[in-house]
């Protein structure tokens, strides 16, 4: 299977490709070349026809996928990043791509200097996946993570001394009627979550977790702020997947150098991207 073919893969299935406009097959297999040379001059290794092959055919690709049982939207991208040597096989190991949903990265695809494929993640060492380009194709298209984090005592406990406590419902009729001299219209999903965290802010301001929920004399739309994977209106019904012109901002987090978004579905954008199946696994990822 060649680059054409894979790629015409992918536009028959229920995937979302997002080719590059910058890309270019012959520099990408020049530079690939010279990086692969490199790498192998650094460690001493020689690495076979088969991963110079598979890497300046597939480098640089991305696509969206959803998952079929928890309907979480994952990313995932084949891009040569770097190299290392496995400390059991004493193999030189590639990392390849990786898997990544609203939580963060799941795991990174690896290739071995003898062309074989497999993942890593934070809790798991080298698992194997297959031998084949077609079974790793196979594996990325069709793997069910379902992958989420745990949401500490801590975070709670950060909340609260910011001022957030269980069943909180704050008055928010001010802060619509500003957004809306603002021409942004707050969704059901935003005021359920303004009435559980408006005004909250984090007691050290100047810690690199801190954060503040402010009144409605901040917010704005975010235009341009998240940019949707999916084109067009062929997105799948998923709580991961932002509308652009609703998207309002908050207030700030990460020492108040970032701008804490709320997506219309009521979770929380951070970085240019929705966190988290639900609000406080997205306050999970800021706060720890």
């Amino acid at each position: 299977m060649n680059r054409a073919k894979f790629l015409d893969m992918l536009s028959g299935l229920s995937v979302q490709y997002k080719p590059s406009q910058f890309y270019d097959h012959e520099r990408n297999k020049k530079t690939v070349g010279e990086k692969l040379k490199k790498l192998s001059e650094k460690y001493n290794k020689e690495l076979s026809d088969r991963v110079i092959l598979f890497l300046t055919e597939f480098n640089e690709i991305e696509f969206y996928r959803t998952e079929s049982v928890s309907k979480d939207v994952l990313h995932i991208t084949l891009r040569l990043r770097s190299a290392a040597t496995d400390p059991d096989s004493g193999e030189l190991i590639l990392y390849i791509g990786s898997a990544v949903n609203s939580c963060g990265t799941i795991e990174r695809f690896v290739l071995s200097e003898n062309g074989s494929f497999g993942a890593v993640s934070d809790t798991e060492k080298k698992r194997y996946i297959s031998d084949s380009a077609e079974g790793f194709f196979e594996y990325i298209l069709t793997k069910e993570y379902d992958c989420h984090i745990t949401v500490t005592e801590d975070t709670y406990k950060k909340l609260r001394e910011a001022g957030w406590y269980e069943g909180r419902r704050a008055d928010i009729s001010s802060i619509i009627s500003a957004v809306k001299a603002n021409n942004v219209e707050l969704t059901e999903a935003q005021k359920e979550f303004l009435r559980e965290f408006v005004g909250i802010e984090s007691p050290e301001p100047f810690d690199q977790h801190s954060f503040y929920v402010a009144d409605g004399n901040t917010y704005r739309g975010m235009d341009g702020f998240y940019e949707n994977p999916y084109q067009n209106n062929d997105a799948p019904n998923n709580s991961n997947t932002v509308s652009q012109t609703v998207t309002v901002r908050v207030g700030w987090c990460d020492g108040f150098t970032t701008e804490l978004g709320l997506s219309p579905d009521g979770l929380i954008v951070h970085d240019s991207s929705v966190i988290g199946r639900t609000v406080m696994e997205g306050w999970q990822i800021i706060l720890n």
